[in-house]
């Protein structure tokens, strides 16, 4: 049996793979019943693309499946897992959706890490979703390091297998353990965050649903900002973007942290928001409170003035009403000699905003603008400029 085996091999290697038929190698396949042999048929033949060869690396993959892998010695063990390599990276390239619960059960039998990540790679050249839970919920386990800061480097290699395999099924349940993995532990030598941040686009083209119930739900700050970085980058209507970004406004302004570092998370979270909203083609008019809310609160000069811009590219009726509203608190604090509680720049800003609205509503408060005396030449100016524009 040993000189036939390799009489057999030798037969074999000397003939080009491609002068030989699917149907020949599937008969050599068969001729002699161990490891050793059947690996080295299938050697001969990975390289070739005809899928004439199919049934082959199937029935490698189910005959090895079928083995006890704790009766084998360490020699046997070896050719065990490159043939399971083998035939389930060929069933990937080849797309063979029949094949799909014998590469899920190899990966599942194996404690080997490749065969593991050659597998899910498999299963999404596939198409195949009928595990796509499963690998949903092992990433979001490894996202969340739930076996500490063991196996690093293992993890990260699934973490990685499974991202292609989610960009190739581009399936919308995966798309928040995607979005986590993006924001992960994940080593900047891995590239896994990047590639993660790039596989949403291809998961989903809309994912406001999504990404606004992680702006909800998400107790993290920088996890609430991504989710709105997400959206601004991603495929969504202007609209869909705009209210988001109201949303985000919300959480920017209801969250209150003693913490430096929240606090700065906070004010990029709004300050972003106020962007999209100043970028966007729809102006969503729910965001104009929240506007209004930071105009008159005790926030800083620098984000009223981003406010103030914002609201300018709104022009609706709402948006003219806060700012007339806001520029006559600011006269009747003139008026009242309370000038030290009065920040010149955001008056000034205010009134350019109002004379670029269009809305002749804005027309009595800068009128008065340019009845009280104490107003500097700056503003007086500027209200008289505001108004030949809304005269025209």
């Amino acid at each position: 049996m040993k000189k036939l085996q390799i009489l057999l091999v030798f037969f074999i290697i000397t003939i080009p793979a491609f002068s030989q038929s699917a149907e020949m190698w599937i008969g050599l396949y068969d001729r002699i019943d161990t490891l050793e042999y059947k690996y080295s048929i299938l050697q001969n033949v990975v390289d070739t693309e005809d899928r004439g060869l199919i049934p082959l690396f199937q029935k490698s993959l189910v005959e090895t499946n079928l083995i006890i892998v704790t009766s084998l010695d360490n020699n046997d063990k070896k050719f065990f897992d490159e043939i399971q390599k083998i035939s389930i990276k060929k069933l990937g390239d080849f797309k063979d959706i029949e094949s799909e619960d014998a590469v899920y059960q190899a990966y599942q039998n194996t404690n080997i890490l490749l065969i593991k990540t050659e597998s899910i790679v498999a299963l999404g050249k596939m198409g195949s979703i009928k595990y796509i839970n499963d690998f949903i919920m092992t990433l979001r386990n490894i996202n969340m390091r739930t076996d500490g800061n063991t196996n690093m480097s293992d993890n990260e290699a699934m973490a990685s297998a499974l991202i292609t395999y989610f960009e190739n099924v581009r399936n919308e349940s995966s798309y928040e353990a995607v979005f986590y993995a993006s924001a992960g532990w994940y080593s900047p030598r891995s590239g896994i965050k990047e590639r993660a941040k790039n596989a949403l686009k291809l998961i989903s083209d809309d994912p406001s649903e999504i990404l606004k119930n992680i702006m909800e739900k998400d107790p993290n700050f920088s996890n609430k900002i991504l989710a709105l970085s997400t959206e601004n980058e991603s495929s969504a209507s202007d609209e869909k973007k705009s209210n988001l970004a109201t949303a985000a406004l919300n959480e920017g302004i209801r969250h209150i942290s003693n913490s430096v570092a929240e606090t700065m998370e906070l004010l990029t979270l709004r300050l972003l928001a106020y962007e999209m909203l100043s970028n966007s083609s729809y102006k969503d008019i729910e965001a104009v409170p929240y506007m209004e809310r930071v105009l008159f609160d005790n926030y800083d000069i620098s984000e009223k003035l981003t406010v103030i811009e914002t609201l300018g590219t709104f022009k609706s009726k709402e948006a003219v009403e806060t700012l007339t509203k806001y520029l006559k608190d600011q006269n009747k604090k003139q008026s009242e000699g309370m000038s030290p509680y009065i920040d010149r720049r955001t008056v000034i800003a205010t009134i350019n905003a109002l004379g670029n609205s269009g809305n002749p509503a804005a027309q009595e408060e800068l009128i008065i603008v340019t009845t009280i005396p104490t107003w500097s030449t700056a503003v007086i100016q500027a209200a008289r400029t505001a108004l030949e524009k809304l005269r025209k």
